[in-house]
């Protein structure tokens, strides 16, 4: 079982859930470089944590999201993970401006589609039916500008209507600016926070450019690399493809 099998099996209430998402870190290349991403800064992030006390945590990770799940306790969410961090912090939220293209594109995972003859069914959705959508799409900028204003795709209330009718529902997701996210971790005692965004130039570049260079083992990880490069600048911070990572010190 693979560790986001693992993972997702305990969160998913689908069954099928733990196995298709493991599925995508092979079938998606944003999800493949995304994962990358992670990877490299926690790895980046482990040198000098093993030097204190017992029952102290000496790195608090959280990734995928889970903290934008929260809302509307995102903040204390935050907080009480820097009070448990000993050293060190990282932490993967839901982007708004990330979000934001996803609303003039409904086809935007076509892109990042590693085999075109998959049978995986997102991958088949995909290409069938989002692709066909494009040619008569309309973007609802009344849409953007309240995802912009309210940082997430539905209404609270919206949601709570699901909960009540006993339906399968995303959860509420808040999705943070980068500016808020570095003022709430400094708020509660962080320094030197470092923001990225994984994926943002992987946005600028077409599919069959993508899929070379996944298909070639040594470019690959070049690429990867640089693309951790790249998208940990500062102003790439906001355009990460879903997520904005932050990482900070913390004076245990």
């Amino acid at each position: 079982m693979s560790i986001s099998t693992e993972i997702s099996s305990h969160f998913w209430n689908q069954p099928q859930k733990a196995d298709e998402e493991a599925v995508r870190e092979s079938t998606f290349i944003d999800d493949i470089i995304q994962k990358a991403h992670i990877e490299k800064k926690i790895l980046n992030n482990l040198s000098g944590v093993s030097a204190f006390h017992d029952r102290q945590f000496d790195m608090v990770i959280s990734f995928d999201a889970p903290i934008s799940y929260t809302y509307p306790h995102h903040e204390d969410v935050i907080g009480n993970l820097v009070r448990i961090a000993d050293k060190r912090i990282i932490i993967s939220v839901a982007s708004n401006l990330g979000w934001i293209p996803y609303l003039f594109n409904p086809a935007q995972k076509a892109q990042y589609v590693l085999d075109k003859e998959s049978s995986d069914p997102y991958v088949r959705w995909t290409l069938d039916k989002a692709v066909q959508q494009l040619a008569s799409f309309v973007p609802d900028l009344t849409q953007v500008r309240k995802v912009f204003d309210i940082h997430m795709m539905d209404d609270i209330d919206d949601i709570s209507e699901y909960h009540i009718e006993g339906k399968i529902q995303w959860p509420v997701t808040y999705a943070f600016m980068p500016d808020e996210l570095r003022e709430i971790l400094e708020r509660f005692g962080a320094k030197n926070v470092r923001l990225s965004g994984p994926g943002a130039l992987s946005r600028s570049i077409p599919n069959d450019v993508l899929v070379n260079i996944m298909q070639n083992d040594k470019l690959k990880q070049e690429f990867l690399d640089f693309c951790y490069l790249y998208d940990s600048q500062p102003f790439c911070a906001g355009m990460g493809k879903d997520n904005l990572v932050a990482c900070a010190d913390v004076n245990g």
